[in-house]
Protein backbone atom coordinates (compact mmCIF):
# COMPACT_ATOMS: atom_id res chain seq x y z
CA UNK A 1 0.00 0.00 0.00
CA UNK A 2 1.43 3.25 -1.03
CA UNK A 3 2.28 6.03 1.33
CA UNK A 4 -0.83 8.80 1.19
CA UNK A 5 1.01 12.09 0.00
CA UNK A 6 0.97 15.40 2.07
CA UNK A 7 -1.17 18.01 0.62
CA UNK A 8 1.63 20.39 2.28
CA UNK A 9 4.37 20.46 3.51
CA UNK A 10 6.39 23.38 5.95
CA UNK A 11 9.95 23.31 6.01
CA UNK A 12 11.24 24.69 9.36
CA UNK A 13 14.93 25.58 11.18
CA UNK A 14 15.23 23.05 13.35
CA UNK A 15 17.28 25.21 16.03
CA UNK A 16 14.69 27.77 16.06
CA UNK A 17 11.62 25.28 15.86
CA UNK A 18 11.65 22.67 18.25
CA UNK A 19 9.84 19.71 17.25
CA UNK A 20 7.58 19.30 20.35
CA UNK A 21 6.40 23.35 19.69
CA UNK A 22 5.24 22.11 15.97
CA UNK A 23 3.67 19.08 17.34
CA UNK A 24 1.65 21.25 20.01
CA UNK A 25 0.68 23.36 16.88
CA UNK A 26 -0.39 20.75 14.93
CA UNK A 27 -2.13 19.44 17.59
CA UNK A 28 -4.04 22.35 17.95
CA UNK A 29 -5.32 22.28 14.69
CA UNK A 30 -6.21 18.36 14.85
CA UNK A 31 -9.72 18.88 13.92
CA UNK A 32 -8.80 20.46 10.32
CA UNK A 33 -5.42 18.59 9.78
CA UNK A 34 -3.31 15.58 10.36
CA UNK A 35 0.70 16.14 10.63
CA UNK A 36 3.96 14.11 10.67
CA UNK A 37 6.87 16.06 12.14
CA UNK A 38 10.56 14.94 11.05
CA UNK A 39 13.64 15.77 10.98
CA UNK A 40 16.73 16.23 8.34
CA UNK A 41 19.50 17.72 9.64
CA UNK A 42 19.04 20.87 10.78
CA UNK A 43 15.42 21.21 8.48
CA UNK A 44 12.22 20.24 10.46
CA UNK A 45 9.50 18.87 8.27
CA UNK A 46 5.96 19.03 9.07
CA UNK A 47 3.80 17.38 6.34
CA UNK A 48 0.49 18.20 6.49
CA UNK A 49 -3.07 16.47 5.18
CA UNK A 50 -6.06 18.06 5.28
CA UNK A 51 -9.11 16.06 6.76
CA UNK A 52 -11.02 18.84 4.24
CA UNK A 53 -9.52 19.52 1.26
CA UNK A 54 -11.32 22.98 0.71
CA UNK A 55 -9.92 24.55 4.57
CA UNK A 56 -6.36 23.05 3.66
CA UNK A 57 -4.80 27.18 2.39
CA UNK A 58 -6.51 28.56 5.83
CA UNK A 59 -5.67 25.55 7.67
CA UNK A 60 -1.88 25.52 6.88
CA UNK A 61 -1.53 29.74 7.53
CA UNK A 62 -3.17 29.04 11.07
CA UNK A 63 -1.00 26.39 11.66
CA UNK A 64 2.10 28.48 10.77
CA UNK A 65 1.16 30.94 13.05
CA UNK A 66 0.23 28.93 15.52
CA UNK A 67 3.91 27.59 15.72
CA UNK A 68 5.46 31.25 15.52
CA UNK A 69 3.01 31.26 19.00
CA UNK A 70 4.16 27.89 20.52
CA UNK A 71 7.50 28.68 20.02
CA UNK A 72 6.77 32.38 21.91
CA UNK A 73 5.50 30.63 24.62
CA UNK A 74 8.01 28.23 25.27
CA UNK A 75 10.53 30.55 25.21
CA UNK A 76 8.71 32.77 27.54
CA UNK A 77 8.35 29.48 30.02
CA UNK A 78 11.98 28.74 29.82
CA UNK A 79 12.72 32.92 30.50
CA UNK A 80 9.99 32.74 33.25
CA UNK A 81 11.00 29.19 34.55
CA UNK A 82 13.00 30.82 38.07
CA UNK A 83 10.26 33.41 38.89
CA UNK A 84 7.35 30.83 38.89
CA UNK A 85 9.49 28.36 40.55
CA UNK A 86 10.28 31.15 43.57
CA UNK A 87 6.42 32.01 43.19
CA UNK A 88 5.39 28.74 44.06
CA UNK A 89 7.75 28.20 46.56
CA UNK A 90 7.32 31.04 48.48
CA UNK A 91 3.18 30.14 48.15
CA UNK A 92 3.78 26.75 49.42
CA UNK A 93 5.58 27.45 51.86
CA UNK A 94 2.77 29.57 53.68
CA UNK A 95 -0.29 26.82 53.53
CA UNK A 96 1.59 24.78 56.17
CA UNK A 97 1.49 21.34 53.95
CA UNK A 98 5.25 21.54 53.39
CA UNK A 99 6.99 20.87 57.08
CA UNK A 100 9.63 23.61 57.31
CA UNK A 101 13.16 21.78 56.62
CA UNK A 102 11.83 19.32 54.57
Amino acid sequence: MPEPQPDAVIRLDAAAHPADVVQRAAYRFSDVLTAEVGRDGDILTCKVFARDPQRLGTAVHDLRAEIVDQVLRARIRDETQEVRNLVLAVAFSRTGLAEPGA
